[in-house]
């Protein structure tokens, strides 16, 4: 993220970060810390200030833990840094295993499962802690700019794919 602004903490195992160390230049405030994210001493690796706020964003990654894993992960987050947010991509059991089909098989990933699903985040979420201001989605493909049949026949079907058949979200999680 080339921000010179902003601090930012990138979280992952050994060999990701040292591919990250490798290829991606570091900007002048982000920092590249080893640690499974389901272990909370990265925790302390993020500077925060609530008058400041914090964004947490983990695209591509909650998918690959439980739900138990994640609840746990999100409701810590939630007390450790209030009035921070997460925003991360979904998608429901259907979605979830045609990407373990599709996706993982075909990049030679096949010895890697896929866990966590979530059909409804506002209602399924919610109910996860009371340090949760708020829980929304956003469709993955539409919930910015509705791709319709004037973009052409196969953005359509994969617009409505998306949205009603395996329910591709954006979720943003807001923290008391």
């Amino acid at each position: 993220m080339k921000n010179d602004t902003n601090p930012w903490v990138n979280v992952d195992f050994p060999d990701v970060i040292a591919c990250r160390e490798k290829y991606i230049p570091r900007g002048e405030r982000e920092k590249n810390v080893v640690c499974d994210i389901t272990d909370h001493r990265w925790f302390d690796e993020v500077p925060f200030e609530k008058e400041k706020g914090v964004i947490f964003l983990a695209a591509g990654v909650l998918y690959y833990f439980t739900t138990d894993q994640v609840r746990a992960l999100l409701c810590a987050m939630a007390e450790r840094f209030p009035g921070g947010v997460v925003a991360f991509d979904a998608v429901n059991r259907i979605g979830l295993k045609a990407m373990a089909k599709t996706v993982l098989s075909q990049t030679g990933m096949s010895d890697i499962d896929a866990y966590f699903s979530v059909g409804d985040a506002p209602r399924e979420l919610s109910a996860w802690s009371d340090a949760f201001a708020s829980v929304t989605a956003r469709s993955y493909m539409s919930g910015y700019r509705r791709l319709g049949i004037r973009y052409g026949l196969l953005p359509a079907v994969l617009n409505w794919f998306a949205d009603h058949l395996v329910r591709m979200s954006i979720v943003r999680v807001a923290f008391r």
